[in-house]
């Protein structure tokens, strides 16, 4: 349960995805994020992913989140602790749709607890717009767990760009430790997050 002041923090997010819940979303609206091709997921870049952790303004104070250390989130989805990636697609008036994610992500000091329950929410071909997690740090709307989520996604969306999932072995890039069908080894990018910042453009 949140206190007043933090639920304050949570309502602000939630207007800026038009007074959207998504924990209240029905469980009918979500997809798995990993059986869907490349043109139906969100155009999710490294370089939209910098951009919200480190130049995003925050809903409720208006300050640049500057989260530089969730950056090397990278390394949590490396090692496996985040699953169960679901989406909700969300028609708006003006004709955009926006996209909901959220996954489990496991805590990084106890593995032993209950998964957390990051979401972030972004145009479909757009930036990202707010994020949450149910962890502590949550309400910063920057915390690795929601960081790790978004580099999931990054990477999958990558992988279904480059391969046909009818010429390649099914599955994303993803750890051969997660619950889902991993990629081949050969397939997962291991590079520092660093170093793919540095050559996301290139």
């Amino acid at each position: 349960m949140l206190n007043c002041e933090s639920l304050s923090r949570y309502t602000e997010k939630c207007k800026e995805i038009g007074n959207i819940d998504p924990y209240n979303i029905p469980r009918h609206a979500w997809k798995d994020i990993t059986t869907l091709l490349g043109g139906d997921l969100p155009d999710l870049r490294h370089s939209d992913i910098y951009q919200y952790l480190i130049n995003f303004k925050s809903a409720y104070n208006h300050k640049e989140l500057r989260a530089y250390r969730s950056l090397e989130a990278y390394k949590y989805f490396i090692a496996g602790w985040v699953s169960e990636l679901l989406i909700a697609d969300i028609k708006q008036g003006n004709g955009s749709t926006l996209c909901i994610v959220t996954a489990k992500v496991r805590h990084s000091q106890s593995l032993n607890e209950e998964a957390l329950r990051p979401w972030f929410a972004m145009e479909k071909e757009g930036p990202i717009i707010a994020a949450h997690c149910s962890c502590v740090a949550g309400l910063g709307e920057a915390c690795s767990h929601v960081a790790a989520t978004m580099f999931a996604v990054e990477s999958g969306a990558n992988w279904t760009k480059k391969e046909s999932c009818t010429s390649q072995p099914c599955g994303w890039v993803l750890p051969s430790c997660s619950s889902f069908k991993s990629a081949p080894l050969a397939k997962i990018d291991f590079t520092s997050p660093a170093t793919k910042y540095k050559n996301f453009d290139k």
